[in-house]
Formats: structure tokens, sequence, C-alpha cells
């Protein structure tokens, strides 16, 4: 299904978030309702891809590469690093549940509990990668990890 990667742009050119959906005014109507900086918004550039995992892999790369202001995953080293954005990559759990070999229920644990156990991490990791989402390390989750609450 045809996706968009759009990117919302402040009135000074000022790169405020990059995202992706194939329903591009339902997604900005929910930012507009949503978001502490939708205020801001002046100027949105659109560019679509075929499917959903090629615009996947350029939100991400845009991202790690662009570093817009709002958007909560970031690059690698980033103090913002956490689990669930990494989760949140696949379009869907089910989706990351199937290409690591874990049930559903695995990985909405994962989400809740913002850990992946380290029996998964390599699995986790080797999937990212076959998914284009070429940011996503061992540095990186080891740095999403290190900021888990003390358990």
């Amino acid at each position: 299904m045809k996706t968009a990667l759009y990117r919302h742009f402040d009135a000074d050119g000022v790169l405020l978030y990059v995202g992706i959906s194939n329903t591009v005014f339902s997604r900005l109507n929910s930012h507009m309702n949503q978001a502490s900086w939708a205020e801001y918004i002046s100027r949105i550039e659109l560019q679509w891809f075929d499917d959903r995992d090629a615009a996947l892999r350029a939100e991400a790369d845009a991202i790690t590469s662009e570093r817009p202001v709002h958007n909560k995953m970031m690059a690698s080293t980033d103090s913002g690093a956490a689990i669930t954005d990494l989760i949140n990559l696949w379009p869907t759990r089910l989706d990351l549940a199937r290409d690591v070999g874990a049930s559903n229920v695995a990985v909405h644990r994962w989400a809740e509990r913002n850990r992946i156990p380290a029996e998964w991490l390599q699995s986790v990791l080797d999937a990212a990668h076959k998914r284009g989402f070429s940011h996503i390390t061992a540095a990186w989750i080891v740095s999403a990890l290190a900021k888990e609450p003390a358990q």
C-alpha cells in the first residue's frame, strides 16, 4: 500500500517532525489534536513510497540524519532511545513477533515493560536490519536498555 513520509516544518524552516502514514490527512488531524508542537506547523512536505517497509526505512534514515526536534526516536547515542521506540518501528507488534519467531503476547509484554529479554536481542537486531532499520545497532539497543529504571 502506498505510504507517505511527511515532514512538518515551522515558519523558520526548522524540521519539527518526520513520520509516515497511508492516511496523511487523518494523521495530520491527530497531530493537530494531540501534539504540543502542532500549532507551529507552517509547511508540510510529502514523499510517497510504494510500500510501508520502504517508507519506514526512509523515515528512520530521515530521523537519524535530519534530527527533527520532536521525534522521540533518535540516533543511536541519543538519550531518548527506548525499547518501545524499537518495537514501534514495525508496522504492528505481530509483524515483529513473526520476524523474530516470538509470540505476539511476548512482544506486547516487551513493549509494556520497555524491555526485551536478553535471549531475544540478537533476533530483534537481525530482524531490524532485514527490515532496513540501519540506525538500529547493538550500541543503540544497549543505550536504550541503559535508560530502563532499575528493578
